[in-house]
């Protein structure tokens, strides 16, 4: 929301006071920090393009830099290769060709002279509109794949890989992974043995006060379809004995509980992002990833569960 005149005074006071340390990483963050504060400004994005953009090196570990040319370029699939290039994205979606989709934002002004800009621009844009309606999702698999064994720039290889991991882990269809688990008591525990039938497995922490409201509507669903599906709960708690605080404290609570042994591990294999998390599984195959919480339609999930246990007695559901 700043001028554009503040944000250059700003910039002015902020090199004067950085003006001695020589450090060519700093540097460049500090050139970049300022591309981000201006992005924020009433300028066009021409001058923009020119002014932070053109000619400049990509500096991949720099944060600041990641920031603002995601910023950027915010908009650029739906808002110029969809609306001015539809039929040739369809094709090139159709045909799974990474290079003819590079093609199209290669016509954009801002990327045509830059063969490295413009391939990892396309490959973020792909990750950030992943679950777009206007794109193909098996197609968008396909072509990171082939970034990740064959672009001619080894950091795009590495990029494209992370993005197919982070895109496609905990996918509908696909098991949990392998876990550290013990119990309350400390014994491991293999959690491949109690994924039978329908499970909820929902993540947390006692120092989750959110999470705290959510188990309020856990629990009444645990009395409720405690014969249809079984509740396990994993805690990300530092030590066994803060679980078993937690539990003493919360009596009503009786579903399975179960301590990760390597929280920051199962956090990263997971793709966790924020507490609680719920999954709903048949078999060990995940059905719902993730679940809807409580507080916004659990409910109705285990409602299907007892629906179809009570019509015809299956113990699987959502597999039509």
């Amino acid at each position: 929301m700043l001028s554009e005149a503040r944000a250059d005074s700003f910039e002015l006071k902020l090199r004067r006071f950085y003006a001695e340390v020589k450090d060519p990483w700093f540097a460049h963050y500090l050139d970049n920090s300022m591309a981000g504060l201006h992005q924020g400004t009433h300028v066009n994005d021409k001058t923009t393009y020119e002014r932070w953009v053109k000619g400049r090196h990509i500096h991949y570990d720099d944060p600041e830099q990641v920031r603002f040319l995601r910023s950027f370029f915010a908009d650029l699939l739906p808002a110029y290769v969809v609306r001015y290039h539809d039929a040739a994205l369809n094709k090139a979606m159709a045909e799974r060709n990474a290079d003819s989709l590079k093609a199209i934002f290669a016509k954009h002004d801002f990327l045509k002279d830059n063969d490295r800009l413009c391939e990892l621009v396309t490959m973020d844009q792909l990750y950030l509109n992943f679950h777009a309606k206007y794109l193909n999702k098996v197609a968008v698999t396909e072509m990171l794949t082939t970034w990740s064994s064959s672009s001619a720039y080894p950091e795009h290889r590495r990029m494209a890989a992370n993005m197919l991991w982070d895109r496609t882990t905990m996918l509908p269809g696909s098991r949990m992974p392998a876990m550290l688990l013990e119990n309350e008591r400390g014994q491991r525990v293999d959690l491949d043995s109690l994924l039978n039938g329908p499970v909820c497995v929902v993540i947390t922490a006692s120092w989750c006060t959110y999470c705290e409201l959510e188990f309020a509507g856990l629990e009444q669903l645990h009395q409720t379809y405690k014969d249809h599906v079984r509740i396990i709960a994993i805690s990300l708690d530092s030590t066994l004995t803060a679980l078993r605080t937690y539990r003493k404290a919360h009596p009503g609570q009786e579903f399975i509980w179960l301590h990760a042994q390597a929280e920051q591990q199962l956090r990263e294999d997971l793709r966790l992002r924020s507490l609680p998390t719920f999954y709903m599984l048949n078999d060990g195959v995940l059905a719902h990833s993730p679940a809807p919480l409580p507080s916004k339609g659990l409910g109705a999930l285990f409602q299907q569960v007892k629906a179809a246990t009570e019509r015809d007695g299956r113990i699987k559901v959502w597999d039509d």
